[in-house]
């Protein structure tokens, strides 16, 4: 993993509760990226380090600098200092891109993309959306984006100016809980009802391509929907960690198979051996080896820790982030897994 300290070059206040940070490139390379990927940003506070991964909502196509955003929660802590305290001219701590909620653009895709945002999860499927425009002058967009309110929607100026440029490619739906008086377009939350109207507007003669990132709720409701009517499961990317209830139920039901274990991991171009107990993860106890395997989340939420076994078995607390094709190749998440058998190896690009 590369690592690197960069300088805020511009700090844009997006909504009363969010915050865009401008970085600049370092002097001596290019940092490249996918649209949808993200970065991880390493904070030290009272000496515990920090990791937080925040999506870059910019194109990598015709924007140099890095971009992402930063909503403020109740109690988080790093949202908060940096809405609060963060200054252009500071530097941050910051690891490569990295993050595998990326499309596959070509010049030659005609694709109908629907994409679903909620708050803040607008900030991956912003970049989705500049990089489609610039890269698929055949394929067409939807933009479903679910706020609170007016004063919530993140980015509001720059989707009305995108829509403006391309009103043939561009869609923008804009549906909120708690609207002004005067509003005129969907009201209240995202139901099943909003979400099959939305889905009756795709054209059918158009793949269609379906990307979501916002609350879990939320997407609970579009996958089931979208599916229940004949569509593909949305690919998706989390935000916030609500597992931990689901993953204590699979570490239940496995306590049988779950024992110590020693497994090999390949990463970097470097084997290592190390044992696993019942209750750490594969990545936790490598870590606690002073292995340094890629990770951000640690909660099996944004794919940087993914690796391929290609040898035994493993159990993972939490695969939503995962399709079925890429558990049928052997693909886990090293932050949630667990060793079920003693041949376990775990192979890392």
């Amino acid at each position: 993993m590369k690592k690197y300290q960069l300088k805020v070059k511009e700090i844009v206040h997006e909504t009363p509760e969010a915050i865009s940070i401008i970085l600049e490139q370092p002097e001596n390379e290019i940092i490249n990226f996918k649209a949808g990927q993200f970065l991880t940003f390493n904070f030290n506070l009272g000496g515990e380090t920090i990791r937080r991964a925040y999506s870059l909502a910019n194109c990598p196509y015709t924007e140099k600098d890095l971009k992402v955003t930063v909503k403020k929660l109740k109690d988080g802590k790093i949202s908060n200092l940096l809405n609060n305290s963060l200054k252009e001219g500071d530097y941050l701590d910051v690891i490569e891109p990295m993050g595998h909620f990326t499309p596959e653009l070509n010049s030659k895709n005609a694709f109908f993309y629907v994409l679903w945002a909620g708050g803040s999860g607008i900030t991956p499927i912003m970049a989705m959306i500049k990089g489609v425009l610039h890269q698929e002058p055949n394929s067409k967009i939807m933009l479903v984006y679910a706020n609170r309110d007016e004063y919530n929607i993140i980015f509001q100026t720059e989707l009305d100016t995108l829509q403006q440029k391309h009103p043939q490619q561009l869609e923008v739906i804009h549906v909120l809980s708690q609207p002004q008086n005067g509003w005129n377009g969907y009201k209240g939350r995202l139901d099943s009802t909003k979400v099959s109207e939305i889905l009756a507007k795709i054209p059918q003669n158009m793949p269609v391509s379906q990307w979501m990132c916002g609350p879990e709720g939320m997407m609970h409701t579009i996958i089931e929907t979208s599916e229940k009517l004949g569509f593909s499961k949305p690919k998706k990317e989390n935000f916030a960690a609500s597992i931990e209830e689901s993953a204590q139920k699979k570490l239940d039901e496995n306590s049988n198979t779950l024992i110590e274990r020693e497994i090999t991991v390949k990463y970097d171009g470097e084997t290592y051996k190390f044992k696993v107990s019942p209750k750490k993860s594969i990545l936790d106890a490598a870590l606690d080896q002073n292995i340094d395997l890629p990770y951000s989340c640690q909660s099996g939420l944004c794919t940087a820790c993914m690796g391929k076994c290609i040898s035994g078995k493993v159990m993972m607390t939490e695969d939503d982030c995962l399709t079925d094709q890429e558990m049928s190749q052997g693909i886990i998440l090293t932050c949630v897994a667990h060793p079920l058998s003693d041949d376990v190896v775990i192979d890392i690009d």
